[in-house]
């Protein structure tokens, strides 16, 4: 069986814990792989365990026929991998070594149990929708995809932009606002919650609407229909504005005209057992605790 670890930053703290995760693997004859910046910064610290991987390039990571993919961080690290994996179907397992983990949910004191039920199959797929980017321009080439969310931002100056919106080439509304977001079932707990939109369970087939620091207080998140395909058009004093994909971000222009739709493509998020959404959220968001006592 050979599985692939993926990494971004080591954090203070968080050594034992990887060196946990590639032990684990090895007692079970796996073979490690792991891409090679996290490699060679782990190559610079007093770690073992390193010896029984092997260090693979970015570009290489999706060709590589693994029976699954773990990720070592927070929800950042997953939608990073999410973007490398491209349109193959390998699974991802993330393991929490950040802060908050809706995606990388595997906490710290589970990841021998996690792990041992992962590499005897005793997990489900959980398959989350993803949004599409299209406009005239190549913009986020060649993965314009994101499992979180997509939003459009002012960017060189303070004043407001106004966003026209088209829902299934009918007129919609103009928002004037700091920017808007396009958001997951998967992304509602992320950039979409921060700016007040609704927490949106991961199975349900629909898109969030939310503009950030709208001028108008009657205008609200809004849920549509994944099945239904938006147009944007932005103006404002600046000719350039923010899009970002996730972690990612691009310039667009205000003759640019963005199109975002339901993606072909899904993510898969290794669901262990004992998890779910809703034990998720009891757990990241204290719902159904009193802290006063």
């Amino acid at each position: 069986m050979r599985v692939i670890i993926y990494g971004r930053k080591i954090k203070k703290g968080t050594l034992p814990y990887i060196s946990e995760v590639i032990a684990e693997l090895n007692r079970h004859r796996v073979e490690i792989l792991m891409n090679e910046t996290y490699y060679k910064e782990l190559s610079q610290l007093d770690i073992n365990e390193l010896k029984y991987c092997s260090p693979i390039y970015d570009k290489e990571l999706a060709k590589t026929k693994s029976k699954f993919m773990i990720t070592l961080g927070g929800d950042g690290t997953i939608l990073s991998a999410i973007t490398l994996l491209g349109p193959s179907k390998m699974p991802v397992l993330g393991i929490n070594l950040g802060r908050m983990g809706f995606l990388a949910n595997i906490e710290k004191a589970k990841i021998k149990q996690a792990l041992d039920k992962v590499i005897h199959d005793a997990y489900t797929l959980d398959r989350r929708s993803m949004l599409e980017l299209q406009s005239q321009r190549s913009l986020f080439d060649p993965f314009p995809y994101a499992l979180n969310d997509i939003s459009i931002a002012k960017r060189e100056n303070s004043s407001m932009i106004s966003i026209q919106m088209f829902i299934d080439n009918q007129y919609f509304s103009t928002y004037w606002a700091d920017g808007i977001i396009i958001s997951t079932p998967t992304g509602s707990t992320g950039y979409n919650l921060s700016c007040g939109g609704p927490i949106v369970y991961p199975s349900s087939d629909s898109f969030v609407i939310t503009p950030i620091a709208p001028h108008s207080l009657t205008v609200r998140a809004m849920v549509i229909p994944d099945r239904s395909v938006l147009r944007l058009k932005i103006r404002g004093r600046s000719d350039t504005f923010l899009c970002t994909m996730d972690s990612r971000y691009d310039t667009i222009h205000a003759q640019d005209e963005i199109t975002i739709l339901k993606s072909p493509l899904q993510a898969h998020l290794i669901l262990l057992e004992d998890m779910s959404f809703g034990t998720t959220i009891r757990e990241k968001l204290n719902w159904g605790r009193d802290l006063r006592n």
